[in-house]
Parts: structure tokens; C-alpha cells; sequence
């Protein structure tokens, strides 16, 4: 067999199909668009579920692609088998609508077996079908695939949920006896025995039925449009084609352990080869992640990712490393993808800077973990795992932190727990499923407009549809969904809402309220509405269409999307950061928030500046322009943006001065018509990516106006010239007040102390102190703590403090005695009072449960003294 490298296993597979009249596309980003039933995108179908349902129609019916993909919901098996991976790169076909099982399959086989391509030989190849495909097996029969390698099963059978569905067929690599030590043979395939011996390569799915709640899949309805979705694994590819043990030791996977085993000065071998494979696997899927916009934090996929890196971490703890490494593995996963994925080299700095950060904020959990195990284990309440999944700290470390305080924890419930999440997640998945394809919208074609002027507008009801059936009429009071061969109500997308209103009749014999719009297949509006007139609602009625109750809410929406629109410019400006990107953003009437990349703090001042340039940039009434693109004038103008597999042939930018944004959303004409703006609140959202809530118009007036108000009525003044010299007067007073307090306790410490010298017994010649202490502030001990180290030698102090507002009592010890061991002493405190403390030979503090051992405690010193 051939050796083959990734660049020549990609480079094969995208030339046969762009041969064969696919078109190519780039990679989508690892963050779906619009689809909030995927954390990431997991396979090449994930990207196209739109033009798969039925819910748009693509204008090109072959596509070929390499698709980034992450999946997770394996990742115990991640560096155990020999091709669990979590980020990996699919291979994949797809036919919507067009050609369908004989030519997939034909494609299949010839790019496996014929020499210009892969040459892989015909009886390596072992197949696996749906028991009721007999077409399928026919095919691969004709093909001279023999009997004995087509396996039936009845589990070939793709289907998630309702929607398209449909039987499918695995490829198998037969890497022969070496890797089949008890030589089950095809056994292993036929019982799904995981092993090491066949490797799927290849699955082709034949999406041919629309999968129904309560039906038997032998009743499933064809589908109008049958489709093809095959994925091959890349990684698996090259393992086999260079002749390698598992994906790990193949040009996609090497590199990155070597550099591991280089900057840890540890050898990869047989004892640490899985800890050194999950590093590599979960800092590749990190770097091409953050690439793609995902960041570090504790909700959705930034979760998963923070969980990954901390995975990783762990892996690196085992094998002896305390310190953060990670990042300086991101050059060596940047070189080896480069080539194909030259984005990575454009956010590499990015890429790192957040590594770094997180792992130092690893190191922070470890520190803050270890804090929370030790109230858990006061309160005799250890949850590890809540302490794992709300808090990122490893079951491993918790188990190390049970050994050291000498108790135990329920591992039981904790992978009992762990399970639950697992089915959880599982659960979750099959809302990824596709929509039911309505062969009526799909073939609904006749064209529709959408105006963008926000004024009353006549048009015509050219499609009436019920869930996506064609109906003929509405009756009253009943719902359904509607297209006019012209619109002005905005289709959600984008980050901006749609619009909602009304349409009604000249005499409002017939009024319909719009509640929601959608972009149907075919890139018509798609208004759903329910009936609130005395008439059926008809097809070819001309109705008058008024968008959002009195327009105000759309002139609202209006103002605030051309408001993000200065503020993505006017951040760069006032940061001085030309690499700001906007990472989201969601526009209502009301109020708007605009998500972007910043590491560093935004100060006051700042925001300040910010709301000054935006409000300066509105009175000077600058002119908002539309202008529209060919997709190719947007290909050579906006390199970085793909508009290849775009419905539209128009690619619309709007342009305020020289801020240039790709942007099919609703703007005003002018920028005056914004009124006012301002910042309501900043914040992280997340490791590196900040998030700017503001408003504009009578909102913006409406949040200025209610906090003076607000100040007013507390600060009992109807003068708004004077309150800023109110607050200020307030605040010196505050600070002279807070400089007393102190002032006070430090003379209250040296008092306390002094009156603990004079109690000080002399046993055995040590200077010998126990004592209860009542309602006693934390900073006051401090102080006294620190004038007692000052003030005496020759000591051992223990003080338990007790406070009302708590069950548990502080207990502090003190010592400069060589032969007495704070940190011990402590541990023995707590096994007669209950308990956790630590410290050094010197200092130790803790909580003890039952202050009232405090003889027991004094003749425990006795004896030590």
C-alpha cells in the first residue's frame, strides 16, 4: 500500500470530487450558525441540516468538503483506543438531491480501490449494510465485493429524532492478525467488539425517509429530495496509510508528543503514552477552538473547552508536571495545520495568550478548590462532585486531598452522578436532530421581496401554508403561515430580531397579527400569524402590512443595530486594538449587547470615551449607506468571509464613514436618527471576551433620567447641579470614617495583647497561652496575631474564637518553640474538638466544631509541652 501524508490524503480527496463536479467549500467554523441544538459542529452534515430539511434550498446540489469537527461524548476513550479522538477533521461527500445510493456507492469504491487514488486493495475492504438493504448489498456485490465481507445489521440505521433518515453503510480496514490477538476475525465487526483490528474508514448515509413520532420505521414516507452524507475520518486515513499503531504516532499527532517528551524531558513510552495522548489530542482541540472564537468560561461549549484544558492539565499532573506548559504547544499544532487551515496562523497569538491565562487560572481553582474541600470537610459535607463540575477541581486531586485530611469520599456517587450527566447529554442530542422536510415549501418558488422602508406597504398573499402544508384559506381565529410577494417585516437572523404587526384589509373586514418571521427554503419571508379578523384569510389577498405596533418598535431596533455598528469602529479606535472582533451580538427594541475579543481592563474612563466618540459621531449627521455586492465583487473585497454557498447573489455591506460591515439587518438613514447612546454595563463573559450592553433613542434617556432621579430621591435633592458634590462630600466622610475604624483596631489589638501577656502561665518554661475569645472580628486577629509574634518569645498560644453568626469556631496557634509542631498540634485539636486546620511549624489556623473542649485542649498542650 501506498504512504500517504495528511496534506496527500486531503489533497486526494478533494481533487476526485471537485472531478466529479462537487463543488468544494472551506471548513465551517467549529461554532454552529444559527443552530442551537449543537455545542459544536461534530460532522460535515452538522453545517448543511438547513439544505439536508428542507428549510432552504441550496443552489449547489454536489458538495465535497474537510470538515473541523469536535465531539466529546467518547472522550473516556480518548488515548485508550487507537482512533478516539475529540477534535478531527471529516472527509465528506454530500448529494441534495441529486445523485443517490449506486453513484455514492460507486464513488466510494473507486476512490478506495483504484491506484490514481487511495489503492487500497479490494480485499482489505470489509462492509457493513442495513438488513433490509438489499439494494445496497446488491450494489456492493456488483462491485466484486464478496458475501463474506458484507456484514447485515440492523443498527445501520441513521436516524436522530424526526426528519430525514435513512439506512447507511461503514467501510471497514482490515489491518490483519497483528492487532487480533484472539483471532475473532470479522466477529469482531458482526458482535461491535471494539478493537483495533478493523477500522471504520468511511460511513455513507442514505437519507431517503422522513423519520415520525409513533411510526414504524417501516412506514417512514419517502422523502421529496433524498440526500447523500458520507463522512471518512482523516485521522483514521492516515494512521492506516503510514502504517501506524494508532492516530497518535501519524504526522497529525507526533509532533505534538514529541514536543511534550521535549519540554517535560520525559520519554513517551508504554507506562505515560495515555496521559501524553490526551494532552496532545485536548490542546489540538483548544487551539483550533479558540481559532474559531470559542473561549474559556463556565457555560455551553466554553465549559466543555475549560474542562478539556483542565483534562489535559491533569494528564500533565500525573506525569509530575506543576506548572503551566501548555501554551508552548500551540506553534507545533499551528505548523502542522497550517498549510490547510491558515487562519490559525492569523490567531496564534490569541490562541496562546489564552492558554496561558487559563492555565493560570487553573492553578488559581487548585488553590480556591482546595479551600472549598476543606469547608466541606468542616461542614462533613464533601460533594466531589459538585466540587468537579461547578467548580473545575479533579476527582483525582479531591481523592489525593481524602488521603491527606484522613476521610473518606463517596466515589460511588460520584460516577453515579457522572453517568446521569452522560445520559443527560445523550438526551440533549436528539434535539440535533433535522425538521421534517415540507416538500410544499421546498417546492413553493414564486419570488418575494423584502423592502427595507419601515412604512405602511400593500401586498399580495401568494402562499398560504399549516405546519408547511399548502392550504387554501385561514379560517378566524386559527393560525398558519403566510408569504406576500412583498414584504417590509425583518426575518430573524443576524442577532436582530424580526419584526412583529400587523396586516389587514382597507375596510379591516380581514386583520392578521404577525407574530413571528422566518426565512422560508427558497428565501421568502415566512410570517406566521393568527387570524383576528371576521373573514377567512385567502391566497391573493392584498392586505396592508404595518410592521410593529406604531413603527416604534422597529424605528427602536433601527437605532441600535447602526449603534453596534459604531461601536465595533469606535472600540478599536479608543483601545488602540485593531484585532478587535466582534464575537456576537443580539439586537432588540430595547437594548443591544455587542460581544468581543479584549484581555485587558476597559476603565471608566474609557467607557467614557467610548460613549463620547459614539455620541459626538450621532449630531454630526452622517449619512448610514447601503451598498450591494456580486458574490464575486464580495469574494475580492471581503477575503476573509466565504459567500460561495450563500441563497442570495447580492452580498449587502452597510457603510457609516469608513466602517465597512457585511449586514443584511434594518438601519436608520442618519445617524441623528440614533438620538442618544449609552453604555448600561461591561463585563467578562469569559477569558479574553468582553461583553458591552448599551441602549440608545428614548431608551438611553429613559436609563439617564431613572438613575438621577433615583440619586435624587435618596440624596433628598431636587438640584442635579449639586450631586455630584453630595456624593463627594459623603465619600471623604466614609474614608475619614474607615480610616478611624482602623485606627481603633489596632488599638484595640495592642489592648487585647497586652491582656493576654499578663494571663500568660509558665509551664516547663514556655511562656504557655490558651484561651477563649468572643465576637472577635477576622482583621482584628490579624492585627493581634501580628503583635503577638512582635511583643513575646518563647511561646505557645492557641485562641478559639467564637462568633455568634457561625456553628464553627476559629482557632489560631502560635509558637516559636523548636520542638513543638503547630501544624500537628492542630491536627490533634480537631481530632478532640472536630474539625480541619493546617499550617507550618510556626503558624497553623482551622475551625474546630466544639469550642467547649477547651480543657481537654490545654492538658493536650500540657503534655506536649
Amino acid at each position: 500500500m501506498k504512504f500517504l501524508s495528511s496534506k496527500e490524503i486531503r489533497e486526494i480527496w478533494l481533487s476526485f470530487f471537485k472531478k466529479n463536479n462537487h463543488l468544494i467549500t472551506k471548513s465551517a467554523s467549529l461554532i454552529p450558525c444559527d443552530d442551537k441544538s449543537l455545542l459544536w459542529i461534530n460532522s460535515g452534515v452538522a453545517t448543511l441540516k438547513k439544505k439536508f430539511d428542507g428549510r432552504e434550498i441550496s443552489p449547489n446540489k454536489r458538495i465535497a468538503n474537510i470538515q473541523k469537527s469536535i465531539r466529546t461524548n467518547d472522550i473516556e476513550k480518548v488515548g485508550k483506543t487507537s482512533n478516539h479522538n475529540t477534535f478531527f477533521e471529516m472527509m465528506g461527500n454530500f448529494s441534495i438531491g441529486d445523485y443517490f445510493r449506486d453513484d455514492a456507492i460507486n464513488y466510494c469504491f473507486e476512490l478506495l480501490t483504484k491506484n490514481e487514488y487511495f489503492a487500497i486493495p479490494i480485499e482489505k475492504l470489509y462492509i457493513t449494510y442495513y438488513s433490509n438493504d438489499k439494494e445496497t448489498f446488491n450494489k456492493w456485490i456488483s462491485l466484486g465485493i464478496k458475501k463474506d465481507h458484507l456484514i447485515a445489521s440492523k443498527d445501520n440505521f441513521w436516524e436522530i429524532g424526526c426528519g430525514p433518515c435513512g439506512p447507511n453503510t461503514e467501510i471497514y480496514f482490515d489491518r490483519g492478525e497483528k492487532y487480533d490477538s484472539q483471532k475473532k476475525g470479522v466477529k469482531l465487526i458482526v458482535d461491535n467488539i471494539e478493537n483495533d483490528r478493523f477500522i471504520e474508514i468511511w460511513n455513507i448515509v442514505f437519507s431517503q425517509f422522513n423519520a415520525e413520532i409513533n411510526l414504524d420505521r417501516n412506514n417512514y414516507k419517502e422523502l421529496p429530495s433524498k440526500n447523500i452524507d458520507t463522512g471518512a475520518g482523516l485521522e483514521r486515513f492516515a494512521c492506516i496509510f503510514q502504517n501506524k499503531e494508532t492516530n497518535f504516532e501519524t504526522d497529525l499527532f507526533l509532533p505534538i508528543i514529541q514536543k511534550i517528551s521535549e519540554l517535560t524531558s520525559i520519554k513517551y513510552n508504554n507506562q505515560n503514552k495515555i496521559f501524553f495522548r490526551i494532552i496532545a489530542d485536548h490542546v489540538k482541540t483548544c487551539v483550533f477552538a479558540i481559532s474559531d472564537g470559542a473561549y474559556f468560561s463556565n457555560d455551553g461549549r466554553n465549559y466543555v473547552l475549560r474542562k478539556l484544558l483542565r483534562r489535559a492539565m491533569m494528564q500533565a499532573h500525573k506525569l509530575g508536571i506543576n506548572k503551566p506548559f501548555m501554551s508552548k504547544l500551540v506553534d507545533v499544532v499551528i505548523e502542522i495545520y497550517s498549510s490547510f487551515y491558515p487562519e490559525l496562523i492569523e490567531n496564534k497569538n490569541k490562541i496562546i495568550d489564552s492558554i496561558r491565562n487559563e492555565e493560570n487560572n487553573f492553578f488559581k481553582v487548585l488553590k480556591d478548590g482546595i479551600e472549598i474541600f476543606k469547608k466541606m470537610v468542616r461542614e462533613n459535607k464533601i460533594d466531589s462532585f459538585k466540587l468537579y463540575d461547578t467548580f473545575g477541581f479533579p476527582i483525582e486531586l479531591t481523592s489525593e486531598l481524602a488521603n491527606d485530611y484522613g476521610v473518606k469520599i463517596d466515589l460511588k456517587d460520584f460516577h453515579e452522578k457522572m453517568l446521569v450527566q452522560k445520559q443527560t447529554s445523550k438526551k440533549i442530542k436528539n434535539i440535533q436532530s433535522m425538521q421534517i422536510q415540507s416538500k410544499d415549501l421546498m417546492d413553493f418558488i414564486l419570488s418575494s421581496k423584502f423592502i427595507y422602508e419601515n412604512k405602511r406597504l400593500k401586498a399580495k398573499i401568494i402562499g398560504l401554508f399549516v405546519n408547511g402544508k399548502k392550504v387554501d384559506k385561514i379560517p378566524v381565529n386559527c393560525c398558519g403561515e403566510l408569504i406576500f410577494d412583498k414584504t417590509n417585516f425583518y426575518f430573524l437572523g443576524g442577532g436582530q430580531i424580526c419584526d412583529t404587526g400587523y396586516a389587514y384589509s382597507k375596510n379591516n373586514s380581514k386583520k392578521i397579527y404577525i407574530n413571528s418571521v422566518i426565512k422560508a427554503p427558497n428565501g421568502q419571508g415566512l410570517h406566521f400569524f393568527k387570524n383576528l379578523g371576521k373573514v377567512d384569510i385567502k391566497i391573493n389577498d392584498e392586505l396592508f402590512l404595518k410592521t410593529n405596533e406604531d413603527l416604534i418598535k422597529r424605528k427602536m431596533i433601527e437605532r441600535n443595530h447602526s449603534a453596534t455598528h459604531l461601536l465595533n469602529k469606535i472600540l478599536k479606535k479608543v483601545l488602540n486594538d485593531k484585532n478587535i472582533i466582534q464575537k456576537g451580538s443580539y439586537i432588540s427594541d430595547k437594548y443591544f449587547h455587542f460581544d468581543f475579543n479584549y484581555a485587558n481592563k476597559i476603565t471608566n474612563d474609557f467607557l467614557n470615551q467610548i460613549e463620547n466618540e459614539i455620541n459626538l459621531l450621532i449630531i454630526q449627521d452622517i449619512n448610514v449607506k447601503i451598498k450591494y455586492f456580486s458574490i464575486e465583487e464580495a469574494n475580492k473585497i471581503y477575503t476573509e468571509m466565504n459567500f460561495e454557498d450563500k441563497y442570495s447573489d447580492l452580498i449587502r455591506v452597510v457603510k457609516i464613514i469608513d466602517s465597512k460591515e457585511f449586514c443584511c439587518g434594518t438601519h436608520v438613514k442618519n445617524t441623528s436618527q440614533i438620538g442618544i447612546f449609552k453604555i448600561i454595563s461591561n463585563s467578562n463573559i469569559a477569558n479574553g471576551i468582553q461583553r458591552i450592553v448599551a441602549c440608545t433613542s428614548f431608551e438611553a434617556f429613559k436609563k439617564i433620567n431613572n438613575v438621577l432621579n433615583e440619586i435624587e430621591n435618596y440624596l433628598n435633592t431636587t438640584n442635579v447641579d449639586n450631586l455630584i458634590s453630595k456624593i463627594k462630600y459623603l465619600s471623604d466622610e466614609n474614608r475619614k470614617y474607615s480610616l478611624n475604624l482602623k485606627k481603633y483596631s489596632l488599638l484595640l489589638a495592642k489592648n487585647i495583647v497586652f491582656s493576654i501577656i499578663k494571663e500568660i502561665k509558665i509551664f516547663n518554661n514556655y511562656k504557655f497561652f490558651v484561651k477563649t475569645i468572643f465576637d472577635i472580628e477576622f482583621d482584628l486577629i490579624k492585627n493581634i496575631i501580628n503583635f503577638l509574634k512582635k511583643e513575646i518569645n518563647n511561646y505557645l498560644i492557641i485562641l478559639v474564637c467564637n462568633n455568634k453568626d457561625t456553628k464553627n469556631s476559629n482557632i489560631h496557634i502560635l509558637t516559636d518553640i523548636k520542638k513543638i509542631n503547630a501544624n500537628e498540634i492542630i491536627k490533634e485539636i480537631c481530632k478532640i474538638a472536630g474539625g480541619i486546620g493546617g499550617g507550618n511549624l510556626n503558624e497553623a489556623h482551622g475551625y474546630i466544631d466544639d469550642s467547649n473542649k477547651i480543657v481537654e485542649i490545654e492538658q493536650l498542650i500540657k503534655n506536649k509541652l
